[in-house]
Formats: structure tokens, C-alpha cells, sequence
């Protein structure tokens, strides 16, 4: 582990804290980040039940949940639920059971969440009803971990119009390393290289793995080491950084339209940052940036900063 010491020590002091009834955890960020090197640890220790869902129809994201259930459970025979409402309740139940004979906190990290939301959007709302009840009995010491990667569908998940508003204990974005801890973690030593580094690749830690092949064994020590590594990663059509940027726009349901996205990234990236001149750049009605704008920003993509100067805003 990496410079997580924070989000780490957070994640334990969650599980551990001693408190009777269920609690519940967010965690989310964009992919690459290691929320699920995280999870996956922090389910090893406590012996928690830990289930990674994918992007399939609602009937087989259920079973591999019932499947993930049964073998948490030792079950030599498979699990069945009808429906995710009973499949949420059985493990509620089976959580609360294990806490009761271990007198320890029970955990369950469910990965991938925004997966299943998309494909049954009341989930939501059976995991809170659950919790509720559990809550108000004070039966058991459970832990529940709800980790994605769509940024603002996870964000936004205990925000006032949503059933988790108000569940939550702990709410966790793992983000990117800034360019002191990015440098040690690529062991660039040559500031203004590491500077061009982090400038390309924006501190998420992921991205060396996928370059784990090519990347210089000493380090980053002069532009010329990063020159060769930019030229077999970032520019190489064969690499997975070279389409990085079109799949970072598809984790987000929202953004349907990707060639405006691109455009408004592309502008910005050129210095052009006021919404009127990127409209203008775009060949668009000012009006119609706020939409692209705003979802960029709840991304993490774009960061919104106010001029002190002049009242308009920069993107």
C-alpha cells in the first residue's frame, strides 16, 4: 500500500467502531485510484464478504451476488434469491448472525455498485429500508461498503433526494496523488519531469501498472526517460493509456454526447477557460455549455474556480 494511510486508517476505524446496528460507508472515485486494493484488504482482515458486480442484466447480477453470499457463508449447496429485496434482507440477516457469534463487527463491501444500481435503481431504497429496521432494533454490528466508480452517481448517492441520505457514517473519495506523492510513487527525481508526468498521466497510481511493462527500471530521471515512455504508452495506439480519456468519459451514465466532451476538454487543455469562448470555439450557443460544464466539474474532470478579480467565473 501506497500512501494511503488516511483512507486506510478511516476505512478501520468504520469497521471497528463498536456501535450496535448497521452503519454504512461510500466510496468512490474514478477508476485506478485502488478503492478496490483497498476493500479487498480491508475484507481480508475482518473476514467481511466482499462482491465485485459487473455489467450484467438484474437476474444474473443476482445470482452472482447469491453466489458470492453462499461462498462467504462455507455453503457446500447454492444460494437462490427472487428477488434483490430478499437477497439484501438475507444478507442483512447473515451479517447480523456472524457478528452475534464472533461479537466482532460483521463487513460487507459490495463493489461496482453503480452496476447494479443502473440495472435495478430501487436497490437504493431495499438496502435503506433494511438498514432502517436493523437500525431502530439495534440488532447486530454490521458494516456495509457501497464502492464505484461513476463519480457523480456515487457522489450523489446521500445527497437529500436520495433513500441512503442521512444512512451513512462515512463518505470516501480516493483520489489521485498529488505531484509530491506521484513523483516518489513513479520515482521521477527530476522536478521539471515530474512536473511533465504528472501534468500527463494526473497522479492516478493505476496507470503505472498499466505501463508496469515499459516503465523505466531507475525512473524518471531526465525528460529523455519520459520522452521514450510517452511515445510507448501515451501515443502508442496499442497501449491502454492511449484511449484512456474516451473510457474515463464512459464511467459517467450521463455523458451520452463524448465528442462535445471531448471538444470542451480539448478547448480547455488549449487555455481557453471562460464557458463563452469555449462556445464560441465549439461553434455552440453559449447556454448550452452550462449542462457539459457542470457535469464536467461533478466528475472531477474540470475544477471550477471563481476569479476574485472579475465576477465572471473560470472553468
Amino acid at each position: 500500500m501506497f500512501d494511503r494511510d488516511t483512507e486506510w486508517d478511516e476505512l478501520v476505524r468504520f469497521v471497528t467502531n463498536p456501535d450496535p446496528g448497521p452503519n454504512l460507508a461510500v466510496v468512490y472515485g474514478h477508476r485506478r485510484q485502488g478503492k478496490s486494493f483497498l476493500l479487498d484488504h480491508l475484507a481480508r482482515r475482518y473476514g467481511g464478504l466482499y462482491h465485485v458486480a459487473a455489467e450484467d442484466d438484474p437476474r444474473t447480477a443476482l445470482d452472482s451476488f447469491a453466489t458470492s453470499v453462499a461462498e462467504w457463508l462455507d455453503l457446500a449447496v447454492p444460494l437462490k434469491f427472487e428477488d434483490w429485496k430478499s437477497g439484501i434482507e438475507t444478507a442483512m440477516e447473515q451479517l447480523t448472525r456472524r457478528s452475534a457469534e464472533t461479537g466482532r463487527p460483521a463487513l460487507m463491501v459490495i463493489d461496482e455498485y453503480s452496476y447494479l444500481l443502473s440495472g435495478t435503481p430501487a436497490l437504493s431504497s431495499y438496502i435503506q429500508n433494511t438498514f432502517d429496521r436493523y437500525k431502530r432494533d439495534r440488532r447486530g454490528v454490521v458494516r456495509v461498503v457501497l464502492c464505484g466508480s461513476a463519480f457523480s452517481l456515487m457522489a450523489n448517492l446521500l445527497s437529500g433526494d436520495k433513500p441512503l441520505y442521512g444512512r451513512a457514517a462515512l463518505s470516501r473519495l480516493i483520489g489521485p496523488f498529488d505531484h509530491r506523492v506521484a513523483a516518489r510513487y513513479w520515482n521521477a527525481t527530476d522536478r521539471p519531469t515530474a512536473l511533465s508526468l504528472h501534468a500527463i498521466v494526473g497522479g492516478v497510481p493505476g496507470y503505472r501498472m498499466l505501463s508496469e511493462a515499459i516503465h523505466p527500471s531507475t525512473g524518471f530521471h531526465s525528460p529523455r526517460d519520459l520522452d521514450e515512455w510517452v511515445i510507448a504508452t501515451v501515443l502508442n495506439p496499442a497501449s491502454m493509456l492511449f484511449q484512456e480519456h474516451d473510457r474515463l468519459l464512459r464511467e459517467d451514465p450521463r455523458i451520452s454526447h463524448r465528442a462535445l466532451y471531448q471538444g470542451v476538454l480539448r478547448q480547455i487543455a488549449q487555455g481557453v477557460t471562460k464557458p463563452g469562448k469555449i462556445a464560441a470555439a465549439l461553434a455552440r450557443d453559449a447556454r448550452s455549455m452550462k449542462h457539459p460544464l457542470d457535469t464536467l466539474v461533478d466528475t472531477g474532470m474540470v475544477r471550477r474556480s471563481e476569479d476574485l478579480v472579475f465576477s465572471g467565473k473560470n472553468s
